[in-house]
């Protein structure tokens, strides 16, 4: 008799609760909220995004910039001396350096290969990638790629330091925005 009664209870309770869960509602689950670190990220990158100097491409997620510097290298002449046009400007002015411009480079290929599995899940994988590669093509365009010893370098595009009198553009001092800028860097 006590097992009749356990099973029957059993039962009535197994049922019960298999009725309760077909009439409720069910709710979606909202996806996660994406976390500050990774907002932290995108913004860090979108970063990059807007100094990025020369022909942005059509995916460029800082809307309100455009092509700028596409004479960069050009001499005189109006000739192509060297074909400067890419790479990032830095601090916030006119001005691309290598040397800082390189170890930015630096720390974010080395950032890739030892988190790519977070940049992943962050949906930033292939965006870092192509910001790299953004400057590393840049590099690229500084030197003779075809020689066999490298002697000269470009290190520097733009005008930090003009005397009193110079016509030589302060690009440190400039406050355009760089689409604007139309004379010889």
């Amino acid at each position: 008799l006590w097992t009749l009664g356990t099973f029957v209870v059993t039962a009535f309770l197994a049922g019960s609760i298999t009725t309760i869960t077909k009439i409720m509602p069910r709710h979606k689950q909202k996806p996660p909220q994406p976390d500050n670190y990774t907002i932290a990220l995108q913004k860090a990158l979108m970063f990059f995004n807007a100094q990025k100097s020369g022909k942005l491409p059509k995916d460029n997620n800082v809307t309100w910039r455009g092509n700028s510097c596409m004479q960069d290298g050009k001499g005189e002449a109006g000739e192509f001396y060297k074909d400067l046009v890419g790479g990032y400007y830095d601090a916030g002015d006119a001005i691309k350096f290598n040397f800082p411009m390189s170890y930015a480079m630096t720390l974010l290929s080395w950032s890739v290969i030892e988190y790519s599995a977070k940049y992943e899940a962050a949906g930033e994988l292939n965006h870092v990638k192509e910001l790299i590669k953004w400057g590393t093509d840049y590099f690229l365009k500084t030197f003779n790629t075809s020689a066999d010893t490298i002697y000269v370098m470009v290190e520097q595009v733009g005008s930090g330091i003009t005397g009193k009198g110079s016509k030589v553009h302060n690009d440190h001092s400039c406050w355009m925005r760089p689409e604007d800028i139309d004379y010889q860097r």
